[in-house]
Order: structure tokens, then C-alpha cells, then sequence
């Protein structure tokens, strides 16, 4: 049993309604991020609640996961493929991840091993793109900003780290993407560290799909339905109140 936290980096952000891909919708390659201003106070609260949430995460054997592509979520379509956040089952679970693969072709409903590896062992070869673990780190750092930005500059973030670990992808990078590639690969994250930031979820064998990023760790889909319904209940709490109070001033 694996046992994973939701970390405090991450905040609070609730994905917009996944996209879903019809039968036709096949050959494609993942990439994600998250919307979240970080101000309003339900959200705040909520997220203060989650803090001290324990995710488990079950797993057959060691690290082992049994991983499904379900469909490409809130990922944009760049250089003719997905870029941002996808939507795998992991063991049962639904969690949204970014590919760091551009090279490699998955499809939905594709089901494949894979094995967790955090930023140790990462550095000690279990990667796919081992020995690049500098581009590991860099890729960290773009992997960090994610849950601050909007669904667009999730996608160039994902184009960045595409071109950080598969450098020879035959697109070029321009606007946001290039900004964002740039400022990893200027020096300064080299040796970011990413071990309380993002797991990489490796196929097994390399071959058998392509590397995805994950929070660590992934909030499973199911508490989103719980958390939302709060939410909902919070808001009408508030409507409520101040319904009252516009009563009270119209009495005065």
C-alpha cells in the first residue's frame, strides 16, 4: 500500500467539465494544468480542510499501478496533439495528469503498468528519459506552476516540457511555450526539487505508453463530487444571508 499526501503547493482548483473524445478520437498525447486564483474564501476554507487529507493509493505490487487513458480533459490541441491535462484511472481512481512524452503515441481507453517514482528515483535511473535528470527537475519546476495558471498556459507549459525531455519533437515552440522553456532551462532550476511537488508515472515497459506527471498526490475525481456539493452548499448559505440582510435594510 502506497500512501500519498495532498501537498499545500497545490492549493484548491476544481477542473472544468472534461472533454470526451468520440470513437474516432484515437492516436493522442497528453498534457495538463489547473485555473485557480487562490481568493475566494469557500475555496480557501476547503482547502484548509484538505490539507490534512490522507489520499491511499493501492497498488499490487510495490509501486506497481495499473493505469487507463481515459480521455484528454482539459488539454488543448498543440502541434497536432493534446497538451495539458489528461484524465487516467490509476488503480480504480481518476486523477488528471500531463504526458512529458511528445514522442509517444497513447490511446483512450489504453490500459498499461506503470510504477510511481518520486524525485530519488528519478535521480537513480527509473525514469524513461533517464539520465536526463536535469530535465526532470526543470520539468518539476513548470509542473509546479501549474495549479496557478489557466487551462491555456497549462497547455504551454506542457509544450515546454515536451521539448525538455524530447528535444528532437519536430515542433517549434513560440509565445507562452518558449517563455516558459526558457526559464527553465535557464539554469536556475536545474536542481529544483520537485519530491514534494510531482510524481512520474513510468510505463512498464517503456514502450508500453508515455510518461505522465502527477500531483503528489493526485486528488481522486470522486472527492471533487463531495467538495463541489459543499461548495454549493456554501454558496447558498451566503446568498441566504445576504438576502436577509438586504430584508433588514429595506425594514430600517
Amino acid at each position: 500500500m502506497a500512501i500519498r499526501f495532498w501537498p499545500a503547493w497545490l492549493g484548491w482548483h476544481c477542473p472544468a467539465q472534461e472533454k470526451r473524445l468520440s470513437q474516432n478520437d484515437s492516436d493522442i498525447q497528453p498534457r495538463m494544468p489547473i485555473n485557480n486564483s487562490g481568493k475566494d474564501p469557500v475555496l480557501s476554507f476547503l482547502r484548509n480542510i484538505l490539507l490534512g487529507t490522507t489520499i491511499v493509493l493501492v497498488s499490487t505490487a510495490a509501486n506497481a499501478a495499473s493505469v487507463t487513458l481515459v480521455n484528454v480533459a482539459n488539454s488543448q490541441v498543440r502541434d497536432g496533439a493534446y497538451a495539458g491535462f489528461y484524465t487516467l484511472n490509476i488503480d480504480g481512481q481518476n486523477v488528471l495528469a500531463m504526458c512529458n512524452d511528445f514522442s509517444t503515441t497513447s490511446t483512450v481507453g489504453e490500459t498499461w503498468t506503470a510504477y510511481f517514482n518520486t524525485q530519488g528515483g528519478i535521480n537513480s535511473g527509473a525514469g524513461k528519459f533517464y539520465p536526463n535528470t536535469v530535465g526532470y527537475h526543470q520539468t518539476g519546476y513548470l509542473f509546479s506552476l501549474t495549479p496557478s495558471v489557466d487551462y491555456s498556459h497549462q497547455a504551454s507549459i506542457d509544450e515546454a516540457i515536451w521539448k525538455i525531455m524530447t528535444p528532437g519533437a519536430p515542433f517549434t515552440l513560440s509565445g507562452d511555450a518558449l517563455t516558459y522553456y526558457n526559464t527553465a532551462t535557464g539554469g536556475a532550476y536545474d536542481s529544483f526539487d520537485y519530491s514534494n511537488v510531482m510524481r512520474v508515472l513510468t510505463p512498464d515497459p517503456h514502450s508500453a505508453s508515455q510518461e505522465f506527471l502527477v500531483a503528489a498526490v493526485p486528488l481522486p475525481s470522486a472527492l471533487w463530487l463531495l467538495f463541489s456539493g459543499v461548495v454549493g452548499l456554501f454558496g447558498f448559505a451566503c446568498r441566504q444571508r445576504r438576502l436577509a440582510s438586504s430584508v433588514d435594510q429595506l425594514r430600517v
